[in-house]
C-alpha cells in the first residue's frame, strides 16, 4: 500500500508539480497586494490631519466634481475609520476610483486596477495567463486537485507504525549532508502545513469548477446559485450599487447626515461605503473578511429605512466570504494572513524539492 502511494505521489509530483509552483507562489505574491500597493503609492492612499477634523461630505462631493469635472461619474463615497487614510470615490467604471484628502478636498491619486506586477501575478494564479481563460483555468483546477492527492499520499507514504516512531518523525532534525536535511525539511514541514495546504487548496477550487463549488455548498446545506465573486456579503454591487447618480454634479443627498446616522449605529466600523440609496458597513466582528453590514438609505434625509445585518443574510452569502477568507488567509487577521503566505511558499519548496530528489535518484546524482 505505501509503495503504491509513493508511486503516486512520485508521478503525481512530476506533471503537475511545476504548475503547482506558479500557482503557490502568485498566491503567496497576493496575500499582501493590497499593503504592497499602498505602500509603494503611500501619497495616493494616505493623508496627514494635521490636527484638524474633516470637511464636510456635500463639500467634498463639490469639490471633486470641480476637479474631475462631469466626465465621471461617481458612484459612492468610502470612509475609513482610519484618519490617515484618504477618502475614496468609487465610480461606475469598475475598478477605477478617486483618492481625496479629506482635510483640504485634493484629489490625491487614482486607482485604475490592478498594478501591472499584481495583475500580471494574479492572471498566473487563476488562468496561467490564458487569454480565453478557459484552458488555463482548468489546467490550474485539476492541478489543484492533484495538490490535494500529494498531501494525502504524502501523509500515507511518511506516517509511521508506531507510536515511538510517530513522535521521531515529528521533529525538525540536524542532519549531516544537505540532501538530507532538505528531506527531513519536506517531510517533516509537510506533515505539519498539510491541514492548512488542505483548506487553500480545497476553498481554491471553488474558483475553477462548477460541479465543485455545487457540491461544497451542498455540503454545509446551502446553495450556490449565487454569483461567486467574493464581494463583500450585504453588499453584493461593491463600490457600485444600483447605478449611481444620473448626474455628477448632484448634490441634494444629505452625504454628511447619512455617514452620521450609519456612524451612530456602528462605532466599530473599519470603513463605511455610502451611495445615494444605501451603505456597507465593515467591521471586525464577524471574522469573515469580506462580511459587511447592509443599510438602505432614505435619498432625501439620509436616515436608515432598513438594516440587513451580516448575521442574518443566507447561509449561501456567509459561506462565500468563509471560503475567500479562508483560501487567503484573512480570517484571523495578519497572523492567519502571513501563515497562510508562508504556507504557499512552503508548498512551491515541497514541489521543488520532490523534482530535486526525483532528479538525484533518477540520474544517481
Amino acid at each position: 500500500m505505501r509503495k503504491a502511494f509513493l508511486k503516486l505521489h512520485l508521478w503525481l509530483t512530476i506533471p503537475f508539480g511545476a504548475i503547482i509552483t506558479i500557482i503557490c507562489l502568485t498566491g503567496a505574491i497576493l496575500s499582501f497586494e493590497t499593503e504592497i500597493t499602498q505602500a509603494i503609492n503611500y501619497d495616493k492612499y494616505f493623508v496627514n490631519p494635521n490636527g484638524k477634523k474633516p470637511l464636510p461630505l456635500e463639500y467634498l462631493v463639490s469639490l471633486f466634481n470641480q476637479q474631475i469635472g462631469d466626465s465621471i461619474k461617481f458612484t459612492g463615497i468610502k470612509i475609513s475609520q482610519n484618519p490617515d487614510r484618504a477618502y475614496v470615490f468609487n465610480t461606475k467604471k469598475r475598478g477605477v476610483s478617486y483618492m481625496i484628502n479629506q482635510y483640504t478636498g485634493k484629489i490625491s491619486g487614482i486607482q485604475n486596477g490592478k498594478e501591472p506586477f499584481f495583475e500580471v501575478s494574479f492572471k498566473l494564479h487563476r488562468w496561467l495567463l490564458d487569454s480565453d481563460k478557459k484552458t488555463g483555468k482548468l489546467l490550474v483546477g485539476i492541478s489543484t486537485i492533484m495538490l490535494v492527492l500529494l498531501v494525502i499520499s504524502g501523509i500515507v507514504v511518511w506516517y509511521p507504525k508506531n507510536r515511538k516512531m510517530l513522535r521521531n518523525n515529528l521533529r525538525f532534525k540536524k542532519m549531516k549532508t544537505s540532501l538530507g536535511q532538505m528531506h527531513n525539511w519536506h517531510v517533516v514541514g509537510g506533515f505539519y502545513a498539510a491541514i492548512l495546504i488542505l483548506a487553500i487548496a480545497l476553498t481554491g477550487l471553488t474558483w475553477s469548477f462548477e460541479w465543485y463549488r455545487s457540491a461544497f455548498y451542498k455540503t454545509f446545506g446551502a446553495s450556490s446559485e449565487m454569483s461567486h465573486r467574493g464581494k463583500p456579503e450585504g453588499m453584493e454591487n461593491g463600490g457600485n450599487p444600483h447605478k449611481g447618480d444620473k448626474k455628477n454634479g448632484r448634490n441634494d443627498f444629505p452625504w454628511q447626515n447619512a455617514f452620521d446616522n450609519i456612524k451612530l449605529q456602528t462605532p466599530d466600523y473599519k470603513d463605511i461605503t455610502i451611495s445615494r440609496r444605501e451603505a456597507s458597513v465593515v467591521t471586525s466582528n464577524y471574522g469573515n473578511s469580506r462580511a459587511a453590514d447592509k443599510y438602505i438609505l432614505n435619498p432625501g434625509t439620509g436616515t436608515i429605512k432598513e438594516a440587513k445585518l451580516y448575521k442574518d443574510s443566507p447561509r449561501s452569502s456567509k459561506i462565500r466570504g468563509w471560503i475567500y477568507s479562508v483560501h487567503v488567509g484573512s480570517w484571523g487577521g495578519l497572523p492567519t494572513r502571513i501563515l497562510t503566505c508562508l504556507v504557499s511558499l512552503f508548498t512551491a519548496f515541497l514541489c521543488i524539492t520532490g523534482y530535486y530528489f526525483w532528479i538525484k535518484k533518477k540520474f544517481k546524482l
